[in-house]
């Protein structure tokens, strides 16, 4: 092992592509619960009363609580390891997989899905993907990008699996059947091997080598996270916002990137998680028909998420405009099945649409705050965005799905989920005419400085 003065040097491969096939395994065994609840449940919505506003709120606080938790990560790995980190979300997960198979009630589910999932994929994903960024540097793009279509790839057949997991076994046995799948990912995570340790180190600077690895990517939120504890109130106050950055919500376009984002990441994550009631109250679509419709939504996701972001590196498109035209694409897709529900062709073809820019939208929407914060501040910055995608979330979400309730037709929850994403278009387009004409401004206003600065030496 290399090592520099600021800890090592990451291999760039090696054991490092082990804890890429550890991290797709380990989503392909945890994720497949919260990803076909439509398929699993939808044979249970008149028995434990469920309504679309109640569906919508169980999946939306349980992403709120995962976007949330996730803040929490960086203390967990300064204390432990990623692989010791991994492990607790993963049981977690296991635990209320397994839970939810014996949940007779909403209230449950609420617990077990929304509380106990939510929570340990919460506290699962940073520390996966601190594993993976310990192993990689120059190659670090191309092991992400692998890692998180692999992930996708179990969301071509699993909905398939499912539909025959509950024909067969019906809904308790198919749960009891994917938390038996789930617990694999236990022992998968002692593959996290964390990097070893530097040599001679004194008593008093013994330290993982993880811990190290942790800091200097999650610097600088993380890393202050956990702060000296001093005697005046105020100054505790202020660390605890220097440490939050909270002064990125003074920068405007920050705000609006922000803002933009969580309205449109919530409107679009109702139809995907509503996808299944919507083809069978609308399409009147069977169980094998819906499971088809899913995994044609799965492989047109990997597509999106494979083969555009190629195209617009290619074309040197700007990863805002490419996250506006998936939004556009998406409320082209809801549009038209909102009028031609009744037609399976185009059914399955606004699948294919829909699955095309969730990839689009799962690639880009993680390029863009990049772009337009300091390093220094992304971590804070990107912190900040997930939990606020996570509140949006929460009070967006049950709000679409009571529009169903109301309406009692998911016509009108797809107009509505469009026209917030529509929100996010016109906010940012808003922004950019805005940006754009006060810097023509600034520019005529220098030009007219400067012909008058020489006019004024031509007159002396």
């Amino acid at each position: 092992m290399e090592w520099n003065q600021d800890g090592f040097v990451p291999p760039d491969g090696g054991y490092g592509w082990i804890i890429v096939i550890a991290f797709v395994v380990i989503n392909s065994c945890l994720l497949n619960l919260t990803q076909c609840f439509g398929i699993i449940y939808h044979s249970q919505y008149d028995v434990l009363g469920l309504t679309g506003a109640k569906v919508s709120f169980l999946l939306h606080l349980y992403n709120f609580i995962m976007c949330a938790l996730g803040i929490i990560s960086g203390p967990l790995l300064k204390r432990f390891d990623y692989r010791q980190v991994s492990f607790l979300g993963s049981f977690l997960m296991c635990l209320g997989t397994f839970l939810t198979a014996f949940s007779k009630s909403y209230e449950a589910l609420l617990f077990t899905i929304g509380i106990l999932i939510g929570t340990g994929q919460g506290i699962l994903m940073p520390g996966m993907y601190i594993a993976v960024n310990s192993y990689f540097k120059k190659r670090l793009t191309l092991a992400i990008s692998l890692q998180v279509t692999g992930a996708s790839l179990s969301q071509i057949f699993m909905p398939q699996v499912c539909d025959w997991l509950v024909k067969n076994y019906g809904v308790h046995g198919a749960v009891l059947i994917l938390a038996a799948i789930s617990f694999n990912a236990l022992p998968l995570t002692i593959l996290l091997r964390p990097m070893g340790k530097k040599k001679s180190k004194s008593t008093n600077e013994k330290t993982d080598d993880t811990q190290h690895v942790s800091e200097r990517l999650l610097s600088p939120v993380y890393q202050e996270t956990t702060y000296r504890v001093t005697k005046n109130k105020r100054s505790r106050i202020s660390e605890f916002a220097r440490m939050l950055d909270l002064g990125l919500f003074g920068d405007r376009v920050y705000v609006i990137i922000v803002i933009g984002m969580g309205v449109s990441f919530a409107s679009e994550l109702n139809v995907i998680l509503m996808m299944p009631f919507i083809l069978r109250e609308l399409s009147h679509f069977n169980q094998d028909n819906t499971a088809n419709a899913m995994s044609v939504q799965a492989f047109a996701d990997i597509i999106g998420r494979l083969a555009i972001p190629f195209i617009a590196y290619r074309q040197d498109v700007p990863p805002k405009i490419m996250y506006l035209l998936s939004l556009t694409l998406s409320c082209f897709g809801r549009t038209i099945l909102s009028v031609f529900y009744e037609q399976p062709s185009l059914v399955f073809t606004v699948s294919a649409i829909l699955g095309l820019a969730k990839g689009m939208k799962a690639v880009f929407q993680s390029v863009i705050i990049p772009k337009f914060v300091s390093r220094e501040k992304l971590a804070a910055a990107t912190g900040l965005s997930m939990v606020s995608n996570g509140i949006l979330s929460l009070i967006i979400g049950p709000l679409i799905g009571w529009t169903h309730d109301i309406s009692e037709s998911y016509i009108y929850t797809l107009h509505v989920a469009s026209v917030l994403s529509l929100f996010c278009i016109v906010l940012w387009t808003a922004e950019f005419l805005c940006t754009s004409r006060l810097r023509l401004k600034r520019v005529e206003t220098v030009e007219v400085n400067e012909v008058n600065q020489e006019n004024n030496v031509n007159t002396k």
